[in-house]
């Protein structure tokens, strides 16, 4: 089969051009650029459901996790805390479980030792239920994603993402310029912000996703990521009386 050579030389000429400089990259070119690095936009859509298990370092008493996602926005967290026990004078303490869930349009919590129990709004929005995030559909979400450019963050260059939810919560967002992947992230703003720093990005499934997240002095650190998990209607709805 004969190529022209005209097509062949654009397409030598195309793949020697420089990459665009990312401080001048619209909002929309660097979503576009995220969402290729954590694997395109079908394969992330293809996912329906997703489990991650893992532990918490840095707490009194060791927690792990036990986090159930699907599409569109319903989530089941469980914690459990290990026992301890009794030692330099304190008591032992048993082991705790505790669920909270939330079906698409209600949440509940309960415990070992309480009845379950509606959570309140602002214990919704702390779940962060929205399975593709904040930017995936950005604006029929009623959100606002604004580039503020290359910035120095944490002593590294980052492309800097200003997020306002529909809710008027403020994320800020810091991506690595080199492979467009999250590194950081402020929620809220001010002294009042709480950061959390993405680190040992992991393929799963073709996918990078990070394994350790550090917040403050805690570190959540994730053992297993398990996609298209079997889920049930169950699994978010209030334990059976």
């Amino acid at each position: 089969m004969r190529i022209p050579v005209l097509l062949m030389c654009t397409a030598a000429l195309a793949a020697q051009a420089p990459a665009p400089d990312p401080a001048s990259m619209t909002v929309d070119q660097v979503l576009a650029k995220l969402f290729d690095a954590e694997g395109g936009i079908a394969k992330l859509k293809s996912i329906q459901s997703r489990r991650i298990t893992g532990h918490i370092e840095g707490l009194p008493d060791p927690v792990s996790f036990d986090q159930l996602n699907a599409r569109p926005d319903r989530i089941r967290l469980t914690t459990r805390t290990e026992a301890r026990p009794a030692a330099e004078g304190q008591p032992a303490q048993p082991a705790a479980t505790q669920v909270k869930t939330f079906d698409g349009k209600a949440g509940w919590a309960w415990s070992d030792t309480e009845a379950p129990r509606a959570l309140e709004p602002e214990e919704i929005k702390v779940l962060d239920a929205d399975f593709d995030g904040p930017l995936m559909d950005y604006a029929a979400k009623g959100n606002k994603v604004e580039f503020e450019g290359l910035q120095t963050f944490q002593n590294q260059k980052a492309l800097v993402l200003k997020v306002t939810l529909k809710d008027k919560r403020v994320q800020t967002m810091y991506l690595d310029p080199k492979t467009f992947l999250k590194f950081s992230q402020v929620n809220g703003e001010g002294k009042a912000g709480t950061e959390l720093d993405f680190w040992d990005y992991q393929e799963v499934e073709g996918m990078p996703m990070a394994y350790e997240v550090i917040i403050g002095p805690v570190s959540v650190r994730v053992d297993r990521i398990q996609l298209n998990a079997p889920i049930s209607d169950t699994d978010f709805a209030p334990p059976k009386k």
